[in-house]
């Protein structure tokens, strides 16, 4: 039996690093269905951005329902009127 000190080791860089750093500030989960953001791009008003505002929500915490605030609304330059409009849509 080989004594582990005597087993040759090579340290090889893959270009990553193997500890994950934490995210600075907020950022949009993946994956996204590509066919549901090409729908949300596809309809009229702020659909889209309706679109990616449900996903972020559904990212933070995808056991609890949405709950879009006005707010969070306001962060994205998004009515209320334009928000109904888009659930609607």
């Amino acid at each position: 039996m080989v004594d582990d000190a005597h087993i040759p080791v090579r340290r090889v860089d893959i270009g990553v690093p193997l500890v994950a750093k934490k995210a600075k500030g907020y950022f949009l989960r993946g994956p996204i269905p590509l066919d549901w953001l090409q729908r949300a791009a596809g309809l009229p008003g702020k659909a889209y951005i309706l679109c990616t505002i449900l996903w972020w929500f559904h990212g933070m915490n995808p056991a609890k329902p949405i709950k879009v605030t006005t707010k969070s609304l306001k962060e994205f330059s998004i009515s209320e009127d334009a928000y109904r409009d888009g659930l609607r849509r």
